[in-house]
């Protein structure tokens, strides 16, 4: 087959490709194993995240998906508002994920990002 592979990048052209963010913190509301507002900074020692089997592990990184935009069945739901939490009796009537990026050169420079679902799976 004949293609042609894209030419290279002018990355002067797209300033947001020369600004590199890691995840600063993601808090979580009723989400999934989630019942209480959560929040979970990242550092530069934090390496791993480890725990025994029903701590959240695994919803820690379904919500930092969900939140990127992955879709609800890739994260083992059907639906958005199958990832609210019902681990209480006050069930929730909704499910806030935040993540919270800085820039690696500027601290003082940060994008932030938000998911909610409500119990009709409404998303903003």
């Amino acid at each position: 087959s004949n293609y042609s592979l894209p030419s290279k990048i002018d990355r002067s052209t797209y300033s947001f490709m020369q600004t590199r963010y890691h995840i600063k913190s993601v808090s979580v509301n009723s989400f999934k194993s989630f019942g209480n507002n959560t929040t979970i900074h990242f550092t530069e020692q934090l390496t791993c995240i480890v725990g025994k089997n029903g701590c959240g592990k695994s919803a820690l990184i379904d919500a930092i998906c969900c939140c990127l935009g992955v879709d609800v069945k890739r994260l083992r739901c059907s639906k958005y508002s199958e990832l609210i939490t019902h681990l209480d009796t006050n069930t929730a009537d909704k499910c806030i994920i935040q993540l919270e990026f800085q820039d690696v050169q500027n601290s003082r420079s940060g994008i932030r990002i938000a998911f909610s679902s409500d119990m009709n799976g409404t998303t903003v």
